[in-house]
């Protein structure tokens, strides 16, 4: 797993100094979405007062930093497209230029339909491992910190909870997304098969057409989809694997926090605004895990297709040049 990383790291980053410009402007940029629960606190502590000048100057300061969020948020996007759109396209010349100079023992042994879908598979699999990682991460990343940083001062149990369910997600998510992968890689195989048959019958139709095999052909098919049926089901009832067990651990944890914090705030330990604070962190935190986690669902796959893609370039050339 560490080599494909690597390897995926080696094109994506052409220059690092513009590379970690572009970590920090997505750090800065989350960070500045995840103020919002923060001024929903203030709004609410000042209201009572009706103090229409200092709620006016929270007001003004709320629309500088969401207007900063969404300036850097454009120019995030415009750095990170710069890259991976630069990396994808090394990607693809290399790799591209690796198979061709591979001799005839690597492409008798390998379908054309198979060697297709490797490519279209890890080039979209190159992508989305980009935003799922720079982007999604990230995101979960940064609105933890922010969370915990606020939080921290008023409930140190919602505090633990946060952390220990992460971190519980975190050793759930590792095991499931492995078994993910081997259940990708199982599909891919047989895929693979089904997509060098419609290949390998369109490029020979005229054969094919001539000898009278269309039925022959269709059978062939018909029969290796039944192993790819089975591994299709395998692979997708690992993705209910991980909703069932990612959505348990994330509803204990909303609901054990909010438990706490009504039962605080009721006793008269946690006030009306940090109420507001603490479940706007909530509302804020948890989808946003929720939805990388179930964007791990994909970067279980994409890595599996990529993987594939990357394996291209460790074959070696068999038959070579006389010197």
């Amino acid at each position: 797993m560490l080599k494909n990383f690597k390897t995926f790291y080696k094109f994506l980053v052409n220059s690092w100094p513009t590379y970690i410009g572009f970590v920090l402007l997505v750090i800065l940029t989350n960070t500045l979405f995840a103020l919002d629960p923060y001024f929903y606190k203030l709004f609410v502590e000042k209201i009572p007062n009706f103090n229409y000048d200092e709620l006016l100057k929270i007001l003004i300061l709320f629309a500088i930093v969401k207007s900063a969020a969404v300036i850097t948020d454009v120019v995030t996007g415009i750095v990170g497209d710069s890259i991976v759109i630069e990396a994808a396209k090394r990607t693809r010349v290399t790799i591209f230029k690796k198979v061709q100079d591979l001799d005839f023992a690597f492409h008798t042994n390998k379908s054309t339909g198979s060697l297709i879908s490797a490519f279209k598979r890890g080039d979209g699999a190159f992508w989305a491992f980009f935003h799922d990682i720079q982007y999604k991460l990230l995101n979960v990343l940064t609105n933890f910190l922010v969370m915990i940083y606020f939080l921290k001062d008023l409930s140190l149990t919602v505090v633990s909870i946060v952390i220990l369910s992460l971190v519980v997600t975190i050793i759930a998510a590792v095991f499931l997304i492995k078994y993910n992968i081997s259940k990708r890689k199982d599909f891919n195989e047989d895929e693979d098969k089904i997509s060098g048959i419609i290949t390998d019958n369109l490029i020979n139709f005229e054969t094919v057409k001539l000898f009278a095999k269309e039925s022959w052909e269709e059978n062939k098919l018909l029969k290796h989809f039944i192993p790819w049926t089975k591994k299709m089901w395998g692979y997708g009832n690992s993705f209910r694997l991980i909703d069932i067990t990612m959505g348990t651990i994330i509803n204990v944890s909303v609901i054990s926090i909010l438990y706490i914090v009504i039962k605080d705030t009721v006793s008269g330990q946690t006030n009306v605004g940090d109420f507001v604070l603490i479940t706007g962190f909530l509302t804020r935190f948890y989808p946003r895990l929720w939805d990388f986690l179930w964007g791990l669902r994909d970067l279980a796959k994409n890595y599996a297709d990529i993987e594939k893609y990357f394996e291209l370039l460790d074959h070696e050339i068999e038959v070579k040049d006389p010197q």
